[in-house]
């Protein structure tokens, strides 16, 4: 008869609960390494990132990526967790848009800044950021008629259905906008700032979808003596349309034809001193920009409309926005506008807060720049409040 082993007697309570003890105690070490060397959460205490990051009353919390520049040097255009002192102030952690690198000449000019010389232009996926709505809508009659005025040789020749703007077969309708575009900000949390500036940098987005196979859309941009138009051919078979120039034909624009009956998304930009088409998300055309006259600009020198000539048309959806327009202050301002960056053994990097005009940031600090020892990292992530729970576009 055999008989089976003896069962080895159970753990004694005080040894199992130091056993639990110690990894609860492992798994907070493990975190608190984490934070300290690879991820940490970051309040954004001001407005000056908005409205990419939002501050305070109810300011973003967003997770920092701490190895960013371990693994590559900081690049144009990301936003960087730094440390600085100011001077006759204790260090403060700021939340910046990066600009300029070591060794580059960095000039703020029109709204724009300038490395070396040449503009600066943004990344697609950063320029999305960077468009500031102005004006947005799944339409209504009183806010159609308070932004845009519209004249038409019929007025029962269109009207809003159900949140459409729509335009019927043979009516001609042009809409422009009542007034100019400005660095306004009144969509933030707080009282408005800015609206200093004329803000020709401006892109349309409309989603529209043709009723009839004649006529076409245009849309059209004004910066400095120059104004652009794009005509869309409705039903066309061969081409979505022509880019015109003061008037005269510039090129034909891609193969894509505005479908009877099919809605198409089209995007018409003139910003950072380049001109882009894109109908369903699909770039058609994009070239610089380059003006006219170097005379200075009229006072209305950023007109927009939008028209439909004969075509029968049915728009879901119409925004304007602007580019970011970033203010010439402190070291930049006209007379002082240029400034090289160290480099060698003390690299400097020249940062500016989205919302330019109440921002603190390189155009005030003077001589005293933020050096590579003071990065922190990469915010990736909004993690609170949850309804602003996103990833950061071009932050990585």
């Amino acid at each position: 008869m055999t008989t089976s082993p003896p069962l080895p007697a159970p753990a004694r309570p005080r040894f199992r609960h130091l056993r639990w003890g110690v990894g609860v105690l492992g798994l907070c070490a493990f975190f608190l390494l984490l934070r300290w060397l690879v991820i940490e959460g970051y309040h954004v205490p001001t407005a000056s990132m908005e409205p990419t990051l939002r501050g305070d009353p109810n300011g973003d919390k967003v997770f920092v990526n701490k190895l960013a520049f371990l693994r590559s040097p900081p690049r144009r255009w990301q936003i960087v967790v730094f440390n600085y002192q100011e001077p006759d102030h204790d260090p403060t952690i700021f939340v910046k848009r990066l600009l300029g690198l070591p060794g580059e000449t960095i000039e703020i000019r029109d709204g724009d800044v300038y490395v070396d010389g040449s503009i600066a232009r943004k990344p697609r996926d950063v320029q999305e950021e960077l468009l500031f709505p102005v004006y947005r809508s799944n339409f209504s009659r009183d806010e159609l008629t308070a932004f845009w005025s519209l004249e038409s040789e019929n007025a029962a020749g269109w009207d809003v259905v159900d949140g459409h703007l729509v335009v019927r077969a043979g009516t001609s309708l042009r809409m422009s906008a009542r007034s100019e575009v400005r660095d306004r900000y009144d969509f933030l949390d707080g009282p408005p700032s800015g609206g200093d500036n004329f803000d020709s940098d401006l892109a349309v987005r409309l989603r529209v979808r043709p009723l009839s196979r004649d006529g076409d859309v245009v849309i059209a941009l004004a910066k400095g003596f120059d104004r652009f138009e794009l005509m869309l051919e409705m039903g066309a078979t061969s081409r979505a349309g022509t880019l015109r120039a003061n008037g005269k034909d510039v090129t034909p624009i891609g193969s894509v034809p505005l479908e009877t009956g099919r809605e198409a998304a089209v995007l018409f930009w003139n910003v950072d001193g380049e001109l882009r088409v894109e109908i369903d998300g699909r770039p058609l055309y994009a070239a610089p920009y380059v003006p006219t006259r170097a005379a200075q600009p009229p006072v209305r020198h950023n007109d927009v409309g939008v028209e439909v000539n004969g075509a029968g048309a049915e728009f879901s959806s119409l925004e304007l926005s602007r580019d970011v327009y970033y203010t010439a202050e402190g070291d930049f301002v006209r007379q002082r506008a240029v400034r090289m960056l160290p480099s060698g053994d003390t690299p400097s990097y020249f940062f500016l807060g989205d919302n330019s005009p109440s921002s603190k940031d390189s155009r005030q600090w003077g001589a005293t720049l933020v050096s590579k020892s003071d990065l922190i990292g990469t915010p990736f992530m909004i993690f609170w409040p949850p309804s602003r729970i996103r990833l950061l576009r071009g932050s990585q």
